[in-house]
């Protein structure tokens, strides 16, 4: 399976299918792609929406605009998207009052084999709230892998904490025996801060080994968690576009992690 991560920095949905997925598409059996900052989605009407509500994407739901959906190019209709708003309240400088819904986050899914499941979850250990998207990919008999896609606080000081609070909590967000996969933007500098795994028995770091962010910082990466310490799911990752370069408008680069599930 092919797992393809950005942090969009805001509504760049029809970017992400058409250069980061579309082009995957032709061979791959079963691809996802995970936003980060995802922005609003093409297929929900302006409007109100629940702060960290699951939206589908359905062309019978009465919140898909068909004229500007971004998936309607896969013709075969295998396409399903998910996207969790998480609405903040921002003050202005003049005093005025807006909302911002740029740190949504969003999910794709074009596949034959596995049938993804999309949860919500709230982050709120070590004082700090955030969404959470979990996903669950189901084979014919069971559930292969669940994967937690985040977006962690931006705060070098309080990252160590938030992250251990993280990998404390994951088990207990998979069902048992199930491997899990978290990855998105951590932003945990894995370049200058040490190895964030308590257990390296029973977590991989599946990371790029360069920096993901224009600023220097690998913030970007996954971790892949197994109850028993046997890893029978196997993981990579590579470069799809680096960041502030070509279709990529981010300061965060596109990466592409294929995952053997067995």
């Amino acid at each position: 399976m092919d797992l393809v991560v950005w942090n969009s920095r805001g509504s760049k949905w029809n970017t992400f299918w058409t250069n980061a997925l579309a082009p995957l598409l032709p061979a791959a059996e079963d691809v996802m792609g995970l936003l980060v900052e995802s922005g609003w989605p093409p297929w929900v009407e302006d409007g109100v929406v629940g702060n960290e509500k699951i939206y589908k994407f359905d062309s019978m739901m009465e919140y898909y605009k068909e004229s500007t959906g971004a998936f309607t190019v896969n013709a075969s209709g295998r396409a399903h998207a998910w996207w969790c708003p998480w609405v903040k309240e921002v003050t202005n400088k003049d005093g005025t009052k807006r909302t911002n819904t740029r740190c949504s986050l969003g999910i794709v899914h074009v596949g034959r084999n596995l049938a993804p499941g999309v949860t919500k979850s709230r982050f709120d250990e070590a004082r700090v709230t955030r969404p959470m998207v979990r996903v669950t990919l189901d084979g014919h008999t069971h559930t292969k892998l669940a994967i937690v896609l985040v977006h962690l606080v931006s705060n070098r000081n309080v990252s160590p904490r938030v992250i251990a609070a993280l990998l404390n909590m994951l088990p207990r967000l998979i069902p048992q025996d199930v491997p899990g996969f978290i990855v998105g933007d951590l932003n945990y500098d894995l370049l200058q801060q040490p190895d964030p795994r308590p257990n390296c028995d029973h977590w991989r770091l599946v990371r790029w080994r360069k920096a993901t962010h224009n600023a220097g910082g690998e913030l970007d990466f996954g971790l892949l968690y197994s109850h028993s310490g046997r890893f029978n799911v196997q993981a990579g990752v590579t470069l799809v576009q680096r960041y502030n370069s070509g279709w990529n408008k981010s300061d965060h680069s596109v990466l592409r992690y294929t995952l053997g599930i067995p």
